[in-house]
């Protein structure tokens, strides 16, 4: 992040027109990081209610055998986990959508900052959700809320409150190359005939 920072002050190109850049990568790096996850067998899902198509069981020596164990949920004679939600593909998709998203969004709207608030949104959200799912990590810290669901949601209101701002203030100034450049047929009319 400071190496990033550092690059972005040598180049001279505003943070947030840099944040605009990474944000959709940031999105598909991290969904690529997941497919770690989830190969490594951490970052696990929650039990599935019935033994899915997509349900996934990790055989012993990995966190989630090792969690049902403690729990009681399998014998130690078992050969694997009990079946979960593979949580860390859904957030894998999730980020690829987001990153898809993104590109558009990036392509679109030319008003900075939009790209970065967009992905604190989304992500906020997906990670809201794919925390329902979660089954290492989810002991509530503020009320029924986990702490990844607690940031999320700081980051969810963050993005759509200052989107919101922005809207109302910054972005409602025309841009500058609206401002500077005449449209052609104005610059035509202008030019005096012979």
């Amino acid at each position: 992040m400071i190496t990033a920072i550092i690059y972005l002050k040598i180049l001279r190109i505003p943070i947030i027109t840099g944040a605009d850049m990474i944000a959709p990568f940031f999105a598909l790096a991290h969904g690529i990081g997941r497919i770690g996850c989830f190969l490594n067998g951490c970052c696990w899902g929650a039990l599935t209610k019935y033994p899915y198509p997509w349900s996934v069981q990790y055989p012993k020596g990995t966190g989630p055998f090792s969690r049902h164990l403690r729990q009681k949920l399998i014998t130690s004679d078992a050969t694997c986990s009990l079946p979960i939600h593979p949580v860390q593909l859904y957030e894998t998709f999730g980020n690829v959508v987001i990153f898809i998203l993104l590109m558009l969004i990036y392509k679109k709207h030319k008003r900075t900052g939009v790209v970065t608030l967009s992905y604190l949104m989304l992500y906020g959200g997906l990670r809201f959700i794919t925390e329902m799912f979660r089954g290492e990590s989810n002991r509530p810290v503020f009320g029924w809320l986990t702490a990844s669901q607690t940031v999320a949601l700081g980051m969810f209101t963050f993005g759509v409150t200052a989107y919101l701002l922005c809207s109302m203030t910054l972005w409602k100034r025309a841009l500058p190359d609206q401002e500077t450049e005449p449209a052609p047929d104005a610059a035509a009319e202008e030019s005096p005939s012979e």
